[in-house]
């Protein structure tokens, strides 16, 4: 009987020693990840929409209605929901690059996951004015762009504020991360599987188009591509929702 139970110590050990040892290398393979690509840790994401899907050629048609040489684009075949997007930080993003990015603050909240779509208009402002652009600016003129800069200057200005006043406010910034000087760039972006970019749609519940976006809040740009890998998440999540919701408020 004492070697049963003392048997049943050392199984039940020695299982928690694999897994600790498992979940050690897994540490250590996602910190090596995230040393050699960038942020997000782990630098993987899981795509949970169908917006970057190629249904059709309406993707291709669009590209070519602007204009856009689309040969060469990374993900050129699209990808879908429940695919799982290896992520790599780079400083030099190119028209045709699929970039992760936080969503405008007027975006944010119940829909507050980073969005993962093409990058396929770049803004350059120089010295807080518009010096020129590439690819294509879609529905978006001069004078939009003029305010966007000024809304940039008010990040600015709102933080000075915070700084040297004890009062509290309201904040009016639109954007969680903003460049802190004049010479950055602006994103236009595009799920490929949508008719419309996202500056000159309507996104997420407030059924207002995104805000152009600061380079400052872009986390990091798509990679490699494993398909349909993350939909064990997405059904755990679907699950663990399901189970939860009679006890979230309303």
């Amino acid at each position: 009987m004492q070697s049963s139970k003392s048997n049943l110590k050392h199984e039940a050990f020695s299982l928690l020693q694999d897994v600790v040892y498992a979940l050690a290398a897994v540490l250590i393979i996602f910190g090596a990840m995230y040393l050699l690509l960038g942020p997000p840790f782990p630098p993987i994401v899981v795509v949970i929409s169908t917006s970057m899907l190629h249904e059709d050629t309406q993707w291709k048609n669009w590209f070519e209605e602007n204009n856009l040489n689309y040969t060469g684009f990374p993900l050129i075949g699209g990808f879908d929901k429940g695919d799982v997007i290896i992520t790599k930080r780079t400083n030099n993003i190119n028209i045709g690059d699929v970039v992760i990015y936080e969503r405008d603050l007027e975006h944010y909240g119940s829909e507050s996951a980073p969005i993962i779509h093409r990058a396929i208009g770049i803004i350059s402002i120089k010295d807080w004015k518009f010096e020129n652009y590439s690819g294509t600016l879609d529905c978006i003129n001069e004078n939009q762009i003029e305010e966007a800069i000024e809304s940039v200057k008010m990040c600015n200005e709102e933080t000075k504020y915070y700084n040297t006043n004890a009062a509290t406010m309201k904040g009016i910034c639109p954007y969680k991360n903003f460049p802190k000087e004049g010479n950055f760039k602006f994103y236009i972006t595009k799920g490929d599987n949508n008719p419309i970019t996202d500056q000159c749609g309507l996104m997420g519940s407030t059924r207002t188009s995104m805000r152009m976006i600061p380079e400052t809040q872009v986390i990091t740009n798509a990679w490699i591509l494993i398909p349909k890998v993350g939909y064990i998440k997405i059904w755990l999540n679907d699950i663990i929702s399901f189970v939860t919701s009679p006890f979230r408020g309303h």
